[in-house]
């Protein structure tokens, strides 16, 4: 894992980084805060707090549970594509989605 300047971090994600870095031991590879790069117009900005997190194919499943546990009330999702490292992605503050949407019908 990287050295990492967190100075040069969204303040609004830095934290949490520190955090997932130094006392969890994951290498994260992009995050912000949701409202820095956005006010800045950055292209793709995403607009909610977000931390990225690579991790080993065979490690995935166990990180993703892992990062659930330490954080309940996040949103904590896992991703793999052939050829490609595996990811995990937070998003801090949960996620929202619209009246209707994930909900089965019985």
């Amino acid at each position: 894992m990287d050295d990492l300047d967190y100075d040069s971090l969204n303040p609004g994600i830095r934290d949490l980084v520190r955090e997932l870095r130094e006392v969890h031991g994951f290498d994260t590879c992009d995050s912000g805060d949701g409202v820095t790069n956005v006010a800045l117009g950055m292209e793709g900005a995403q607009t909610e707090r977000h931390v990225y997190i690579v991790v080993e194919l065979d490690a995935m499943i166990e990180a993703t549970e892992y990062l659930a546990e330490q954080y309940p009330d996040a949103w904590v999702e896992c991703s793999y594509s052939p050829g490609q490292c595996a990811n995990i992605v937070i998003l801090p503050d949960g996620i929202v989605l619209p009246p209707g949407v994930g909900v089965r019908e019985e």
